[in-house]
């Protein structure tokens, strides 16, 4: 009583079963391309200082899905925390791919880790829907100095399905490289902004 509860503890509330979901084998890629899609390009080279980073992270095999956190661990010394978004102009988050409504959260950094996390509204077997798609876009810039590398890591997910909750163990993880040939432009991964597809980023955190 009296607890004091995050946006993310929100979201994933809105069914707060105890018994395990849909998703135990369900899994997440990282994706460092711009273009629309998971390119499952966790490499980027020819990073340098004032680049401006998009790092899209998909679900994969989900089942019944109706909400979901992420926590991204970041090398504070070497990038930005610049923002977040649940999904672009061209491309919808999937939690919406059935026709439902989501609520998108984003937490500002605590320490070296950021979180994001959606979740459906009045979900229904109708709405949650089953496969693949894009969680949400963690964007970032690139800090004065960086001439090596730098590692982003999502160690675990939770995901909600209509049965229950599962957190996954994915040790997923993306890299910035000083070299190699310059990263594309990330003009794909513009923020959907009010679009009718259901995404409501109606709760930031006080994040950018």
């Amino acid at each position: 009583a009296g607890q004091s509860l995050t946006g993310l503890d929100v979201v994933m509330r809105v069914v707060d079963q105890a018994s395990s979901g849909a998703n135990p084998a369900a899994g997440i890629s990282a994706d460092l391309n711009p273009a629309k899609g998971n390119q499952k390009s966790a490499a980027l080279g020819g990073v340098q200082p004032d680049h401006e980073i998009a790092l899209a992270i998909y679900a994969e095999g989900v089942k019944d899905l109706i909400g979901y956190a992420v926590g991204l661990e970041f090398d504070t010394t070497k990038v930005a925390f610049a923002g977040a978004d649940g999904g672009t102009v061209e491309e919808q988050n999937v939690l919406t791919a059935s026709g439902g409504t989501m609520l998108f959260v984003k937490q500002p950094p605590k320490g070296n880790v950021v979180s994001i996390g959606g979740a459906l509204l009045s979900p229904t077997s109708t709405t949650a829907p089953d496969g693949s798609g894009l969680l949400g876009i963690f964007r970032f810039t690139v800090l004065e100095g960086f001439s090596s590398s730098a590692e982003f890591r999502v160690p675990r997910v939770q995901f909600r399905s209509l049965t229950g909750r599962d957190t996954v163990e994915v040790n997923v993880s993306a890299t910035l490289s000083a070299q190699g040939a310059a990263p594309p432009p990330t003009g794909g991964l513009s923020p959907k902004a009010g679009d009718g597809t259901g995404l409501l980023r109606v709760m930031n955190e006080n994040a950018k």
